[in-house]
């Protein structure tokens, strides 16, 4: 369910529920954490009484579903990285300071702050400035955390219905166990192949460690569960089977080309001048598939054989010349296109690559176990696990009492693991708030862990959208020649600026207005 995409005005953004916020570069971003921080400080938005009245905020009421102001140990905010949760809070603290000031004062140069000020009753100012004073202490304390550390605090606070170790030790990578698992999975299941499927396979993989490189990728995606059709210990047929067509085709070409020649049979078509088929080149790709067919112990299939196919002939020569005629030709297409054949070093690497796999992280896991460590990558798995457990939901509500908001910073980085994790939590929960903030034209990132298709997700199920609309950081020349570009692009027409632009539309931005109301 995708929804429509509304302006975002930080003083009247409703605070409960599920929000997707879309912030392209420059738009204020982090400002507008600090002002939502801010408001749930302050429980802006909610009927705000006096120390000695029954006086009402100007706010309509129903902004927010929360009984009494947040502190900041109970305001959740994950980042990506250590510098980013480090700068958060500064920016944070130095917020807090400012409206601590403006509510003691009464004024202040920051726009929303000000704003702030002139939406609440000025006998509630000394209350705010001693909520503000308060928090202010606390934000050594705050809940500001990368997305490993909130999944270690949470694992570690709640054990018994996590099910994880009392005792954990935090370790950087599994590299040492997943070179000794993969080494061992080499020795075990790679050097005991016959010759022919060993060199196959140097093909694919020098090494074991080049091996554990092209697995990296999978190796700690629970989620990726892949399939083959063969068992290691069925390869041994396959090459056998494999090897029996091989040895035909040799036996069939060398018969050709003692009975005809190849070379001046062609020479008497016409083919394009950009083809290969001049009488010095089809000369030498007759000399290198001959002699590759007369050695009985060269078991791949040169490239030069393409060029003997009956459709490559076809596509290669003039339109008026005529066919190229001998069974050779038939024959090669056949061998080429022949499944066996054509998926024979594909259906290795496969069935290799998921039996290293399974054998890499199984070991890597009783390895964990054993010895009561657990990975960055672990953190996140095991948290999943813990809320897709017996316990889980008992587990997401004791998350939900700590933490009744949740501020997803830099939310395009975010992971199909990671955003299960906190769907489980935050999603249909109106009593709490989750914010999810972000640029989605960010989300093709996967080098940093993003998952563009996790995004997509997110953006469909989530109802409500909204969307910063003013960009700080651009001149406007430059914001009006980019608008120029792609708002002529709709979601349905052929000139979309992006392949999923249905999920990722373009919103245009506009620069900040002066005083006078001018650009």
């Amino acid at each position: 369910m995708t929804g429509t995409v509304k302006m975002l005005v930080p003083l009247k953004f409703p605070l409960a529920g599920e929000k997707l916020i879309e912030a392209s570069a420059g738009t204020g971003k982090t400002y507008t954490i600090m002002i939502l921080y801010l408001r749930l400080l302050l429980h802006h938005g909610v009927k705000a009484e006096t120390d000695n009245s029954n006086t009402q905020s100007k706010l309509p009421k129903q902004l927010t579903a929360f009984h009494s102001p947040l502190n900041v140990k109970q305001i959740l905010v994950v980042t990506f990285t250590e510098a980013a949760t480090s700068e958060l809070r500064g920016r944070i603290r130095t917020k807090i300071a400012q409206a601590k000031l403006a509510f003691s004062t009464g004024s202040s140069k920051d726009k929303e702050i000000a704003q702030l000020l002139n939406e609440t009753e000025p006998a509630v100012y000394q209350r705010y400035v001693l909520q503000l004073e308060a928090n202010e202490r606390l934000m050594d304390e705050a809940s500001i955390f990368t997305i490993h550390g909130f999944c270690q605090r949470m694992l570690k606070q709640n054990a018994f219905e996590s099910g994880a170790f009392f005792n954990i030790e935090l370790v950087e990578s599994r590299e040492h166990s997943q070179v000794l698992a993969v080494r061992d999975n080499w020795r075990k299941h790679i050097n005991s192949l016959p010759n022919e499927l060993f060199n196959t396979v140097l093909k694919l993989w020098k090494s074991p460690e080049v091996l554990l490189d092209s697995l990296q990728i999978c190796l700690d995606k629970k989620d990726i569960e892949i399939r083959s059709s063969y068992l290691p210990a069925g390869l041994e047929l396959l090459n056998a089977q494999y090897k029996t067509k091989l040895q035909q085709f040799k036996t069939d070409w060398l018969s050709a080309i003692n009975k005809c020649d190849i070379v001046s049979l062609l020479q008497q078509i016409r083919f394009k001048k950009s083809s290969k088929y001049s009488k010095q080149d089809v000369s030498g790709l007759v000399n290198t598939v001959t002699d590759w067919a007369e050695n009985n112990a060269d078991n791949t299939i040169p490239d030069e054989l393409q060029y003997f196919t009956l459709s490559k002939l076809l596509s290669s020569k003039l339109a008026s010349a005529d066919e190229p005629r001998h069974a050779i030709f038939t024959q090669c297409e056949a061998f080429l296109t022949d499944d066996l054949v054509s998926h024979y070093e594909k259906t290795i690497k496969d069935t290799l690559y998921i039996d290293a796999l399974s054998f890499v992280r199984k070991s890597v896991f009783a390895d964990k176990i054993n010895r009561q460590e657990l990975s960055f990558n672990d953190l996140l798995n095991d948290m999943d696990d813990a809320l897709e457990h017996e316990q889980g939901e008992h587990l997401a509500q004791r998350i939900r009492e700590q933490y009744p908001v949740a501020m997803i910073d830099e939310f395009q980085d975010t992971d199909s693991v990671q955003y299960r994790i906190f769907s489980r939590i935050y999603k249909d929960q109106p009593a709490t708030g989750w914010y999810m903030i972000g640029d989605p034209k960010q989300a093709i990132y996967a080098f940093r862990g993003a998952d563009i298709f996790t995004y997509i997700n997110a953006r469909r199920i989530i109802s409500e959208h909204y969307s910063l609309i003013t960009n700080w950081r651009s001149s406007s020349a430059m914001i009006q020649a980019v608008n120029q570009i792609f708002e002529f692009s709709t979601p349905d027409n052929d000139f979309a600026p992006f392949i999923y632009n249905k999920d990722i539309p373009f919103h245009k931005v506009s620069p900040p207005l002066k005083e006078n109301g001018q650009i």
